[in-house]
């Protein structure tokens, strides 16, 4: 009789676990069996997303460019100025005095080996390996892999099916969103790029700037009509306060090249700032960019660094001393803005189309 009685007391409890574990919870969207639905069951997002994997070569080529400018003024060559070339994964040197050429070639080929080096002209051409090219695509797509499924958590999406799709360099993530209620924000999220860019406002070699006007006429006239080399004119954004809208309230003369990109964070989020209440974005560099980065402020204090975010200048504030491992985007955000700011912004690019 007593083993009669544990049977059914087991029996009795096993069928209170599967109950329990059988019933639907709505909110967690979860149905009978307590089972997550698919697309084909509750619905959902299906996006086929392309990684535009030539702009992590870019994205090296301008790091390449950064490095190898400060490395020959460093060196003596004062004029040196490195941008990226016509071709992709090409870097071309300007500025180098004619029966120097040589010299500063030799300097390049100790400092970059697996990139091809040749004197053209009066200036230095440099090209990526294909082999390099090759590595970068592969891991342009890894990182994008993985700052999606980042993105996807951030919004607690049950069970979603990220993962990269083709063969060879196969360079498509497949991303399926079950429940997702509001996939235009998710879609947009996902495809923000890491635009991120710290550049240097424009000096001329006297010391006179930055150069800034109304209009990209006005600059290009206050530098005697033309552009100098690894120079452009980029829009600075400001808050309408009466619309809360944004509109371009001037244009810089910045350099092209970037001290620091999306690609060098290591980490980026969103907070209120103690002492005003305002949201803004706090990011902390790699170590490797963060030694680059405070050579960079070092040697330019006092001049204005803009920052850049989709190719328009946000904020364009004054270095004022040296800068570490971390920093900050100040603006007029809301908590939104500011977090949508932070996951475009890094921590790893995710260039998708």
């Amino acid at each position: 009789m007593k083993a009669t009685t544990w049977r059914l007391i087991v029996i009795a409890a096993v069928l209170v676990w599967a109950a329990w574990n059988a019933w639907p919870r709505p909110e967690e969207g979860r149905p009978f069996l307590n089972m997550y639905l698919g697309l084909d069951l509750k619905g959902g997002s299906h996006l086929v997303m392309q990684v535009v994997t030539n702009d992590a070569i870019k994205a090296q080529c301008d790091l390449v460019a950064t490095q190898i400018g400060e490395k020959l003024r460093a060196e003596g060559y004062p004029q040196a100025r490195a941008i990226l070339g016509e071709e992709l994964g090409q870097v071309v040197v300007n500025g180098i005095p004619g029966d120097r050429l040589s010299t500063a070639q030799s300097i390049i080929d100790e400092e970059f080996e697996s990139w091809s080096v040749a004197v053209d002209g009066d200036r230095i051409v440099m090209s990526m390996s294909e082999r390099e090219k090759t590595g970068l695509r592969d891991q342009a797509v890894k990182q994008a892999l993985t700052t999606v499924r980042n993105r996807i958590d951030e919004f607690g999406v049950a069970e979603p099916n990220i993962q990269r799709i083709g063969t060879g360099e196969a360079d498509r993530i497949l991303v399926e969103l079950p429940g997702v209620e509001d996939p235009s924000r998710v879609k947009r999220i996902i495809q923000a790029q890491a635009k991120l860019e710290l550049r240097l406002a424009y000096y001329a070699p006297d010391g006179s700037g930055p150069f800034r006007g109304s209009s990209e006429e006005d600059v290009i006239r206050q530098l005697g009509g033309s552009l100098p080399p690894g120079v452009e004119v980029l829009p600075l954004e400001r808050k309408n306060p009466e619309t809360g809208e944004k509109q371009i309230a001037e244009f810089w003369a910045v350099e092209k090249t970037a001290a620091v990109t999306g690609a060098d964070l290591q980490n980026a989020q969103a907070r209120k700032d103690q002492q005003w209440g305002r949201w803004e974005v706090d990011f902390q560099l790699r170590v490797r960019a963060a030694d680059r980065f405070a050579k960079f402020t070092r040697a330019n204090i006092q001049r204005y660094m803009p920052v850049i975010l989709d190719r328009k200048i946000a904020t364009a504030p004054v270095i004022e001393s040296e800068i570490g491992s971390s920093g900050r985007i100040t603006g007029d955000y809301t908590f939104e803005e500011a977090e949508d700011l932070a996951w475009s912004c890094g921590p790893e690019p995710c260039p998708l189309a």
